[in-house]
């Protein structure tokens, strides 16, 4: 099966794995429609306006929505409005949003390795942490997680408080199987260079061996939009 036009052959071994609730798949903002959620471009002009912000203050940000890069325009806003020691409004906006969402559907939130040393992501008042049954942290820039103290106290923790954590793009650099071990991650993102050819290259099949090995749900990231 090919989700996109020259793309992968999915093979049905991991389809039958999807149908049987062992692996994931987690697809673009297109799918958010049928749960209620805003697509990429409505969320972020709601975030915008949530804040009383303007992409016209800043040219990359006006750049990036011109060219439906939405997540490079919240980035630079983040940035820009972020207070130190504060909780990033940017997410907060988006946690707001979130909690209309109906029950069962999942929110992924981006967290660079050093997010985990923010008080505020801990605080049981925040915004993400009163809707943290339906938020799952992507951790990224995992390089960073060895200048993060008691890492398992803390990924503890934000379990205690409902969230779930995920490897987010597992392959990409060499930083992810030692990330796997420190994280103890409830869901596995797969670099799509992981299952690329996967049919026809014995390496490729590890990662959905692991999966099952490390009693994770594997899920694939990428462009997985259905062809005829």
């Amino acid at each position: 099966m090919r989700f996109v036009e020259q793309g992968a052959d999915i093979p049905n071994e991991l389809i039958r794995a999807v149908t049987d609730g062992s692996a994931t798949f987690l697809c673009g903002a297109g799918v958010s429609f049928r749960v209620g959620l805003p697509s990429f471009k409505t969320l972020t002009e709601q975030v915008y306006t949530r804040l009383g912000e303007s992409s016209n203050e800043e040219a990359a940000e006006r750049n990036a929505i011109a060219s439906k890069e939405y997540d490079r325009a919240l980035r630079s806003l983040e940035k820009r409005t972020h207070r130190p020691g504060t909780s990033s409004r940017v997410r907060d906006a988006v946690a707001e949003r979130s909690s209309s969402a109906p029950s069962g559907a999942l929110l992924c939130v981006n967290l660079h390795g050093l997010d985990l040393t923010a008080p505020h992501l801990y605080a049981l008042e925040s915004p993400l942490s009163r809707v943290a049954e339906r938020i799952v942290l992507e951790v990224t820039e995992r390089a960073a997680l060895d200048r993060v103290d008691n890492l398992q106290a803390r990924i503890g923790r934000l379990r205690e408080l409902g969230f779930r954590i995920a490897v987010d793009d597992l392959g990409a650099s060499h930083a992810g199987l030692s990330s796997f071990r420190q994280l103890g991650p409830d869901l596995v993102k797969l670099d799509l260079s992981l299952i690329r050819d996967v049919v026809c290259s014995e390496f490729s099949r590890c990662p959905g061996d692991c999966g099952h090995a490390f009693t994770t749900a594997p899920a694939s990231t990428g462009r997985l939009t259905p062809v005829t």
